[in-house]
């Protein structure tokens, strides 16, 4: 009975050790527009998903480097709506991956990357935080199945209408990509500590 208690509380011991979270900034932020397809926007404090005389698409990526292997329990990519034009946007809002690698200093309209996938968002409110939930994507990425070419958020109507977003050069409020996460690495050791308790 003592040893079972033993195995029951190094279980729970164990859970907590190997669960872990982060929450990590964009190694690069940006958007494209239409209207202005040679411009570069990687610099600006903001950015901007809509229809504004022409598309504006948002790019943004993470690096998932550390976490090759893990076990992803849940990861969001968390930012801040702060501003709007036009009839606030209710629909037609999706994110997708990249097909292709990118460069906030270099990234304009005329040269982003294409789509790869797409997830339906619901419209984000204004002055508040909006959770992109990303889990099987950022799961993807660390498994290897997947490159690591970041996401892209746009409009998928012309009514002509935007919101605004912080972006990580902004003073607050930046963008993160939040993860839970299991790591590879803790699994055996653990496994194995357990293990022993029986032999």
């Amino acid at each position: 009975m003592v040893k079972s208690l033993q195995v029951i509380f190094m279980l729970i011991l164990s859970v907590s050790a190997i669960a872990d979270s982060v929450s990590l900034p964009p190694t690069d932020d940006s958007y494209v527009m239409e209207f202005d397809p040679a411009y570069n926007f990687g610099s600006e404090t903001k950015f901007v998903v809509g229809y504004q005389n022409g598309w504006v698409n948002t790019l943004i990526k993470f690096d998932l480097s550390p976490y090759a292997g893990a076990t992803i329990n849940d990861a969001y990519i968390r930012l801040y709506v702060f501003s709007h034009g036009g009839a606030f946007p209710t629909d037609q809002i999706k994110i997708t991956m990249n097909d292709a690698d990118w460069d906030e200093s270099t990234v304009t309209w005329s040269n982003k990357p294409g789509f790869n996938g797409q997830i339906e968002l619901i419209a984000p409110g204004v002055n508040g935080w909006w959770d992109i939930y990303v889990t099987d994507w950022v799961q993807a990425i660390v498994d290897g199945t997947k490159p690591n070419y970041g996401f892209q958020i746009y409009k998928n109507n012309t009514d002509n209408d935007f919101f605004f977003i912080y972006s990580k050069e902004s003073s607050t409020n930046r963008p993160r990509l939040e993860i839970d996460y299991t790591s590879s690495d803790l699994q055996p050791a653990t496994l194995g500590s357990i293990k022993s308790m029986f032999d």
